[in-house]
C-alpha cells in the first residue's frame, strides 16, 4: 500500500514522519535517521 510522505521533522535523536494513506494522516516517530524525504512515496 503506497504512503505519501507529507513531512519529515527532525527532533534530535528521533524523527517524526507524517504521511498519508488513503484519506488518513498518520504520525510515526522513529529513532535515528531515515532516507525518506517530504514528497516521497513509500510502501
Amino acid at each position: 500500500m503506497p504512503a505519501n510522505c507529507l513531512l519529515v521533522e527532525p527532533q534530535g535523536s528521533h524523527q517524526v514522519i507524517i504521511f498519508k494513506i488513503n484519506d488518513k494522516i498518520i504520525k510515526l516517530v522513529i529513532l535515528g535517521q531515515t532516507k525518506i524525504k517530504s514528497g516521497d512515496t513509500f510502501f
